[in-house]
C-alpha cells in the first residue's frame, strides 16, 4: 500500500490571470459630472441598483445616527434634570433640618435659662456667678 501512494502523481496548482485589465478610477457620486460618471460605469442596470441600494443604506444609517444623537441628548437632559432635582431636594432637606435645629436650640436655651433662674432663687449666692456668665455668653 505504501508503494501505491508513491505512484500517484502530485497535484499541480495553477493560478489564472485576471479576466480584464481595467484601470481603477476613484470617483465620488456627489462630486463630478454625471456624464463623466457614466463613462466609467458598465452599461448595465445592476450598477444603478447597487448605487441606489448604497444610497438607501447610507440614508438608513444617517437616520439611525440622528436617532442615536437625539436619544443621547434626551438622556443627558433627563440626567441633568434628575441631578438638579436631587440637589434641590437636598438643599430643602438641609434648610428644614436647620430650622428644626434652631427651634429646638431656642427651646433648650429657654429651658436652661429657666433652670438657672430657679437655681438662683433657691440658692441665691451660689449660682449668681454662673447665671451672669451664661447670660453674657448668650448675648
Amino acid at each position: 500500500m505504501e508503494g501505491a501512494k508513491d505512484d500517484l502523481p502530485r497535484p499541480v496548482v495553477t493560478f489564472f490571470p485576471p479576466h480584464s485589465t481595467q484601470e481603477l478610477v476613484l470617483f465620488s457620486l456627489f462630486e463630478g459630472d454625471e456624464s463623466a460618471l457614466q463613462k466609467f460605469l458598465p452599461k448595465s442596470h445592476l450598477t444603478n441598483v447597487i448605487i441606489h441600494d448604497n444610497i438607501s443604506v447610507q440614508r438608513v444609517q444617517e437616520i439611525k445616527i440622528k436617532d442615536l444623537d437625539n436619544s443621547q441628548r434626551k438622556t443627558g437632559n433627563h440626567y441633568e434634570h434628575l441631578k438638579k432635582r436631587f440637589l434641590h431636594d437636598q438643599r430643602n432637606k438641609m434648610n428644614r433640618w436647620k430650622q428644626q435645629y434652631s427651634r429646638y436650640q431656642r427651646m433648650l436655651e429657654k429651658i436652661d435659662q429657666r433652670a438657672m433662674r430657679q437655681a438662683t432663687l433657691m440658692y441665691p449666692g451660689q449660682y449668681s456667678l454662673q447665671l451672669q456668665m451664661a447670660l453674657l455668653k448668650n448675648r
